[in-house]
């Protein structure tokens, strides 16, 4: 059974030319006729011999080896996900790969450790419970305040007072209820306190919180400690971030980036930024969300098995003022003497 992947437009022209519309516009040869017909017949799913009745051998041979050769066509592909919540992102995955039903595999049998349900995390949450991950570990010792709900939006006015990490669960078991969610409400404020997660086995940490001031080191050293995968997020008033995504053995660790990206920077912006305090009172909605949909796209990608990862050894950094998005990033990832190797 041969299909033609599903991002592809077939677009006819009265004179008998076919287009095939993907990234590229691509014209194709042979008999306008038969060619039309094949397609729309590979558009739903068919067997090779099914084209061998609308089109010479040697036509049918040529427009297969051609679609094959530029990963249009997909062999023996059923979307093994009907009639379930990520039944579309099925289509979105298959521009990826041949095989996007192993790809949504790889999603719902990840375990994703989130700190901090937040403004970033709880909009976080959202988008990958939505993307078929099933595993969850939730680390947050806030309670639900009314000032969260303009713009933590898995949370309502009957969850005040509840712990986020309860109310968090609540919801993603409401959105899928195979979900497996273990909840935490806690303080991280050091490596020993992160010492209940040496049981679990994680695929990705995702710090999502802003409190303590040096809480990203102390997830860096016990990530890579554990040879965990991790990345780290935060909004200001005008400004985001998302990334670095750190993988140990693969990647250089935090310190040492930063020892990179202040090769860059002035000294005195080096001393203000050891100095700021990164808790400010201003919160807005759309940048909250902004920020979590783009490193969403990033977690998605990499548990996924994707290679298309923004921030993978990259701060990304968007100005909302001007939507400008600034970038830094080490070109080869090389490991490091302080806990890469």
């Amino acid at each position: 059974m041969y299909k033609l992947a599903d991002r592809i437009q077939i677009v006819s022209l009265h004179n008998g030319r076919i287009f095939l519309i993907d990234d590229e516009i691509t014209e194709l040869e042979g008999s306008p006729q038969h060619t039309e017909k094949a397609l729309k017949l590979l558009e739903k799913g068919c067997m090779e011999e099914e084209l061998n009745r609308i089109m010479p051998l040697e036509d049918t041979q040529k427009l297969l080896e051609f679609l094959k050769e530029e990963e249009l066509l997909r062999e023996n592909w059923e979307n093994e996900y009907l009639d379930t919540i990520v039944e579309k992102q099925l289509y979105y995955l298959d521009d990826f790969s041949i095989d996007s039903n192993q790809l949504q595999s790889n999603l719902k049998s990840a375990k994703v450790v989130i700190l901090g349900i937040g403004g970033v995390g709880s909009v976080l949450i959202q988008h990958l419970i939505g993307a078929g991950i099933e595993n969850f570990i939730l680390i947050d010792n806030d309670v639900v305040n009314i000032h969260n709900l303009n713009r933590q939006f898995l949370y309502t006015q009957e969850d005040f007072g509840k712990p986020k990490v309860k109310a968090a669960e609540n919801f993603m078991r409401k959105v899928n209820p195979s979900v497996k969610v273990t909840s935490y409400q806690t303080t991280i404020d050091s490596i020993k306190s992160l010492d209940f997660l040496a049981s679990h086995s994680i695929d990705i940490f995702i710090n999502a919180a802003d409190y303590p001031k040096h809480l990203d080191k102390i997830v860096d050293e016990y990530c890579f400690e554990r040879k965990i995968p991790w990345v780290g997020s935060g909004v200001g008033r005008h400004q985001g971030f998302w990334g670095p995504l750190f993988v140990p053995g693969k990647t250089c660790c935090l310190n040492c980036f930063i020892a990179e990206e202040e090769k860059e920077m002035k000294e005195i912006e080096k001393i203000i930024r050891e100095r700021s305090n990164s808790i400010i009172q201003a919160s807005f909605a759309p940048t909250n969300t902004i920020v979590s949909a783009f490193l969403a796209m990033d977690v998605i990608h990499f548990l996924a098995q994707i290679n298309q990862i923004h921030s993978y050894l990259t701060r990304c950094q968007i100005d909302f003022t001007t939507l400008k998005l600034n970038r830094f990033t080490i070109d080869e990832p090389k490991l490091c003497n302080c806990g890469g190797e």
